[in-house]
């Protein structure tokens, strides 16, 4: 059974939240520097277990390229601490700018939970 993933994104979004981590599960309330929490991908296999691929897009603004992984680092690590212990990727990407401007420097952490249906 798929869980209900408004309040699984929601949850994911407050626990960073209270962590002081900037997090939305909605692009309209992104406001960098902050995180999105996207919405996973679910694999089904057989014995009854549901793989959840879970997204996050971790953005800041544009201050050169130095200053934005140090930007990026810092909340890294504020993640990384609300995660603890769940192996993580990240990969570089880039946001729009909701102004028209150059893509916004961003990295996408990546995980997958595991669970019994």
């Amino acid at each position: 059974m798929v869980p209900d993933i408004a309040d699984t994104l929601a949850n994911l979004a407050r626990v960073l939240s209270e962590a002081g981590v900037r997090a939305t599960i909605d692009p309209r309330d992104l406001n960098p520097p902050g995180v999105l929490v996207a919405a996973p991908t679910f694999r089904w296999t057989f014995g009854g277990r549901l793989s959840v691929d879970y997204r996050l897009l971790v953005v800041v603004p544009s201050a050169g390229a130095a200053n934005d992984l140090k930007a990026i680092g810092a909340l890294l690590d504020q993640i990384s601490a609300v995660l603890a212990g769940a192996p993580v990727t990240a990969t570089p990407s880039a946001w729009p700018d909701a102004g028209g401007g150059d893509p916004l420097p961003a990295y996408e952490l990546a995980w997958t939970a595991t669970t019994k249906e």
